[in-house]
């Protein structure tokens, strides 16, 4: 058994990592925000993505996305979440549902992106997540995942690592989601990626049939999307296309926006399983259902590829 003194040395030592990845880091390009779901460690410099440039100006991030996911009736189940960034989302979604007994499984592969992940999770006392560094298909190593430092109940632990490479994508995805703490079910898979959505789709199939879990899925591709429509729709799902803006006039930190200019949109497609329609929240019923498998809002908007 670990002795108080032994644990409270232990606890000491993993925040003095935590705090000192934190004091570097703001001098290596990276801010810490009080934003509008708590303190965020982010990029902070030119090339940052979208989530970090929008948490430093505006101190929030698509909250219509947080407003349709935390309408779901996710109690006693687990949330997938692959490609979780740097936590934007995984935050408030794991703030909001601690009270359901919801686990959230997430899934970050980019370095950088996963210590930020741990680091958020770590800042704001985050304990019903447990994040992985993977869920991307490793370029040097074709189909396969990297499987590197699993942080648990958001400890920040620079030191946890283990490298190595298993089976094909299906595979390594079926590996990993069969390590879910029982009793949980899966309530909802939530998928981030641009690319390779229909893939993984496929790799989780079983879980589509045995749990039924909702699914959101960032569909910013056009050419992508037909397959990936006519693909969800035979599992026996209802879809509807949710876009919210990425940044709000009313936002957190009442930064002033040009409304002269587009803003951007996320490009997500919400999937309900055809039994659970009926108990489907209100609002959420009045999402724009998909009745065409070959529209998308961005055909003609933008060169083929580029996503949000």
């Amino acid at each position: 058994m670990v002795s108080q003194e032994l644990k409270a040395e232990s606890d000491a030592y993993t925040r003095a990592i935590k705090y000192d990845f934190i004091f570097k880091s703001l001098a290596l390009g990276k801010a810490l925000v009080a934003a509008k779901h708590g303190l965020y460690l982010v990029d902070n410099h030119q090339e940052c993505n979208i989530a970090s440039k929008s948490l430093v100006a505006t101190g929030e991030y698509c909250e219509g996305e947080l407003e349709t996911l935390t309408s779901l009736n996710l109690e006693n189940k687990a949330l997938i979440e692959i490609c979780s960034n740097i936590g934007e989302i995984t935050v408030p979604l794991a703030k909001y549902f601690k009270g359901n007994n919801c686990k959230i499984f997430a899934y970050e592969f980019i370095e950088n992106s996963y210590y930020l992940l741990c680091a958020n999770l770590a800042l704001n006392g985050v304990e019903n997540v447990t994040a992985y560094r993977e869920g991307a298909i490793c370029p040097a190593k074709n189909n396969y995942i990297s499987k590197r430092g699993i942080n648990n109940s958001g400890k920040f632990n620079l030191s946890n690592h283990r490298d190595e490479f298993s089976g094909s994508l299906e595979s390594s995805f079926d590996y990993q989601f069969n390590e879910i703490d029982k009793p949980y079910k899966i309530g909802l898979i939530k998928i981030g990626l641009s690319d390779d959505v229909f893939r993984v789709l496929m790799s989780v199939k079983h879980f589509m049939n045995l749990d039924r879990p909702y699914l959101y899925i960032n569909n910013p591709v056009p050419k992508n999307s037909p397959a990936l429509l006519s693909y969800v729709k035979s599992m026996n799902y209802k879809l509807y296309w949710d876009m919210p803006f990425i940044i709000t006039e009313d936002n957190y930190f009442g930064a002033m926006l040009d409304m002269s200019t587009p803003r951007l949109i996320g490009v997500n497609i919400l999937g309900v399983p055809l039994e659970m329609v009926p108990t489907l929240h209100p609002k959420l019923k009045g999402l724009a259902e998909v009745d065409d498998l070959n529209w998308h809002p961005l055909s003609g908007l933008y060169s083929e590829g580029m996503g949000i």
